[in-house]
């Protein structure tokens, strides 16, 4: 199933692409979920918008600390500090596809040449920014985005990006798009997922556990297992089905898979990652993440950035 078909605009919020920064030539765009809140039934409208100096270094400096993590190849810490919204909207294992596209086709990131416009937006989800910059990489210079959202606890994380392809490396980059055809879980491993959501839904914690890899028996105990099952049933409710299973993958040496997958709870739908490594004869589970939704809170006007702003002048009224 199609990820974009899987995912119910309850779901997740209403989201559409950041109109893309000034063109300095013919380019095509790589787009990495680049998303900004828009006045919709989901209430994330923005009420306040401003345009702050494209001297500001805040952002640079946040643009730079994510570029640096995935020229480290830690695509997936990148994915899991970034704010609930954007892993609502992008799985990670196709944010991981995007990055290593990017970097086959660009090469390392080198740094932030400019940066290019800030936009603000206060919404009743807290604060968003976008930011346009020209990025410097090994094998050119382009244009790029990034948008963030502030949480509840001040903290700025990651809700989108972008960078533009230069002409002269498009054909590298149909290259890198053709070589990531992810190969899909087997049965075993569906069949395994659809037990330990069975379970879940039973309060079967202690099992799940007991017939889990070892990696994952000594990184928790059964006790703490059982708390975190008991603090998504606190805040979603009790776990209701599976939806739908939205991509699966295995890796190169089949011994390692992962299954997203689309989770209803009497409260909430959410996204569910879970992994599992191949030991002897079975597949058996070693990672578990369900995505916990975060509220929507009225925006504080406290963390409004003190700095002045224009607001966008009115067009005059058609004669």
């Amino acid at each position: 199933m199609n990820h974009d078909d899987a995912i119910p605009a309850a779901a997740a919020p209403t989201a559409t692409t950041v109109p893309a920064a000034p063109e300095r030539g013919p380019r095509r765009r790589l787009r990495i979920a680049v998303i900004v809140f828009v006045v919709a039934a989901a209430g994330l409208g923005a009420y306040l918008f401003f345009r702050e100096s494209s001297t500001s270094t805040e952002f640079r400096t946040k643009v730079e600390e994510v570029y640096d993590l995935l020229n480290k190849g830690k695509a997936e810490k990148v994915y899991e500090e970034a704010s609930f919204r954007f892993k609502q909207t992008l799985l990670v294992d196709k944010f991981v596809d995007m990055v290593d596209q990017m970097q086959k086709t660009l090469g390392e990131f080198k740094g932030v040449v400019d940066v290019i416009e800030v936009d603000r937006a206060a919404t009743v989800a807290g604060m968003t920014a976008r930011v346009q910059l020209e990025l410097e990489f090994e094998l050119a210079t382009t244009l790029g985005e990034m948008s963030f959202h502030r949480d509840r606890k001040g903290e700025w994380r990651l809700l989108g990006m972008s960078v533009q392809i230069p002409e002269d490396r498009k054909t590298a980059a149909d290259e890198a798009e053709r070589d990531y055809e992810r190969l899909k879980a087997p049965d075993e491993v569906i069949e395994q997922f659809n037990k330990i959501l069975d379970a879940v839904r039973e309060g079967k914690a202690a099992d799940i556990h007991q017939l889990a890899a070892p990696s994952f028996r000594e990184g928790r105990t059964v006790e703490s297992f059982q708390h975190l099952l008991d603090s998504h049933r606190s805040e979603m409710g009790n776990f209701i089905r599976v939806l739908a299973v939205i991509s699966s993958a295995q890796n190169a040496d089949k011994d390692r898979a992962r299954v997203h997958a689309l989770l209803q709870y009497e409260k909430a739908k959410t996204t569910g990652t879970f992994e599992f490594m191949h030991i002897g004869t079975e597949w058996k589970l070693y990672g578990f993440k369900v995505v916990v939704p975060e509220p929507l809170v009225p925006a504080d006007p406290s963390i409004l950035p003190a700095v002045p702003f224009t607001p966008e002048p009115t067009p005059p009224a058609p004669p």
